[in-house]
Formats: C-alpha cells, sequence, structure tokens
C-alpha cells in the first residue's frame, strides 16, 4: 500500500502524474512568478536564482505550465506567457 514506484500498474503512473504536476505548481506558483517579474527577474537564470531551483527544473515546470495552459494564462492583472516566458501587466484599452 502506498507504494507508487512500480510504474508497469495503470493506478501507479496516474498518481505519479498527479504527484509530479502538485510539485510542479507547489515549486512555482504563478504567483511567485509574478512577484520575481515585479522584483526585476528577467530571464530564466535569474529566476532559477530567484527561487533557488535548477534551470532545468524550471523549464520542466515551464512546459507542465505550457501543457495545461496553453501558450498562456492570466494571473490577477497580469498576463503570463510560458514559451518564451514573459509577464505583462494587463490593461484595458
Amino acid at each position: 500500500y502506498g507504494n507508487i514506484l512500480d510504474q508497469s500498474k495503470d493506478i501507479n503512473r496516474k498518481f505519479e502524474n498527479y504527484a509530479r504536476r502538485h510539485g510542479y505548481e507547489a515549486a512555482l506558483p504563478l504567483r511567485i512568478i509574478v512577484e520575481a517579474h515585479n522584483y526585476g527577474v528577467s530571464n530564466l537564470y535569474e529566476l532559477a536564482a530567484y527561487v533557488q531551483l535548477s534551470e532545468e527544473y524550471i523549464a520542466e515546470i515551464l512546459k507542465h505550465y505550457k501543457n495545461k495552459y496553453g501558450i498562456g494564462t492570466h494571473y490577477g492583472e497580469y498576463l503570463i506567457t510560458f514559451d518564451p516566458l514573459r509577464v505583462f501587466k494587463y490593461k484595458e484599452i
């Protein structure tokens, strides 16, 4: 019970994917991406240093967000695009 290391079972793969997605979103929530932008972070290297994660892991997280949301998403009054990573303050014209 509780061992999801055996990836031959469908349910274990499902739980592994769920845990991975949850880990991505816990490690780098959209709120932190916006916070980093407001702090002056302008590239992947600086973001990795800001959140103290590896650049490779950040790239995996951004790939997850791109799969989940598509090209980009809104977070509060900000628009976040994932490839390339950019944050814009959304304004009505």
